[in-house]
C-alpha cells in the first residue's frame, strides 16, 4: 500500500517516456538570426546552450534550460 500511495506500482517505479525530439542531434539551422537556445545531450544526460540560427533546426531546441530539463532529463 505504501508503494502505491507514493506513485509506484507493485512492479517498481513507472518508466518516464522521453520525447523523440530529445534524441535528435544538435541542429542550429541554416539561418543567421542567432539566439541562445538549449538542447539536450543524451550522452551526458544534460542540457547545454547553443546558438540557434532562428529557422528550421529540429525539436531538440528549447527556449530555457528549465524547459529542456523538464522535457528531456530522465532520472
Amino acid at each position: 500500500k505504501i508503494c502505491l500511495d507514493q506513485g509506484y506500482s507493485t512492479g517498481g517505479p513507472r518508466a518516464r517516456t522521453v520525447p523523440l525530439g530529445c534524441h535528435q542531434p544538435l541542429d542550429p539551422g541554416p539561418c543567421r538570426q542567432y539566439v541562445v537556445r538549449w538542447y539536450y545531450n543524451p550522452e551526458a544526460n544534460t542540457c547545454a546552450q547553443y546558438w540557434y540560427g532562428g529557422c528550421q533546426g529540429n525539436k531538440n531546441n528549447f527556449e530555457t534550460e528549465v524547459n529542456c530539463r523538464n522535457t528531456c532529463i530522465h532520472m
